[in-house]
């Protein structure tokens, strides 16, 4: 349960934070380029200060590309709130994430418990109100 209230004050804090630059005329590049220097080089430390590292710089150079991938997907989810707002960005990032549970349960036959059905259910209740709130502001 801790790790889903870490998830949502992560995930609502940095449309806060990218919301809040964009009013303040700051650049996302900046604010995320600054991250993730910074979150390269404690992962860097934190690689380098074991004596008996496990990691190659194979996988250090497969880390950097999924750093770069992630960064990038930042960037456009940066964009999409500046672009559309907050709320609709989150709600489509929320989105986002049906879409490999679908495939999961259809492709892969998984099964979703009862805790998975009602928070599927939940979500999609959520996007049912979400969509008359914006038909209503139109």
């Amino acid at each position: 349960m801790i790790y889903i209230i870490l998830t949502i004050l992560c995930s609502t804090s940095i449309v806060i934070i990218l919301k809040h630059s964009e009013t303040k005329n700051g650049s996302p590049l900046i604010l995320l380029a600054g991250n993730y220097i910074v979150a390269a080089v404690i992962s860097l430390f934190f690689c380098f200060a074991e004596s008996k590292s496990q990691y190659s710089f194979q996988s250090l150079g497969f880390g950097a590309v999924i750093g770069l991938l992630f960064m990038l997907s930042f960037f456009s989810y940066a964009k999409a709130i500046a672009a559309a707002g907050p709320a609709l960005a989150s709600v489509s990032a929320r989105i986002s994430v049906g879409i490999p549970v679908i495939l999961a349960i259809t492709i892969f036959n998984e099964s979703p418990g009862t805790y998975q059905l009602a928070g599927f259910s939940l979500t999609v209740v959520t996007l049912i109100f979400f969509y008359f709130s914006l038909k209503k502001v139109n």
